[in-house]
């Protein structure tokens, strides 16, 4: 993904907050329709949750998974450590973007076949023939 997010805009709607931060450049956090944060991730390459000789270091903007839970506790099991929690953020707040007219820009209409559409429709009207029946009358 990160190939044809190098020469195209990739947009992805997920839930999983964990992975969004993992994958994505920036993070636009919607509540009832409207933007209520917008992040995009820092060009320094701020590190992430590290155990160390001697010190933990905890990242400040995110909770640690439970794969990294059991490893703290395993390496705090053998060793006393310091714990330190990152004050900077692997992400930052994104600066204003004015939108730009481009009239080079290409829209490409989305295509969904006849074909697979009556083969959608027909199966589920043999496992849901209420539902499709009253949808077909609304």
């Amino acid at each position: 993904m990160s190939k044809l997010a190098k020469t195209k805009l990739v947009i992805i709607v997920s839930h999983d907050r964990e992975s969004a931060e993992k994958y994505a450049d920036r993070i636009i956090e919607l509540a009832d329709g409207e933007v209520i944060d917008d992040i995009s991730k820092r060009a320094d390459n701020v590190g992430d949750f590290e155990i160390g000789n001697k010190t933990v270091t905890i990242p400040a903007d995110r909770a640690l998974t439970p794969k990294e839970i059991r490893r703290l506790n395993k390496e705090l099991s053998q060793k006393p450590l310091k714990i330190r929690q990152r004050s900077d953020s692997k992400f930052e707040k994104t600066t204003a973007v004015e939108s730009q007219k481009n009239d080079g820009c290409k829209l490409i209409r989305s295509k969904f076949p006849n074909k697979y559409a009556t083969q959608l429709g027909v199966s589920n009207f043999k496992t849901k023939k209420f539902r499709l029946v009253v949808t077909i009358f609304l």
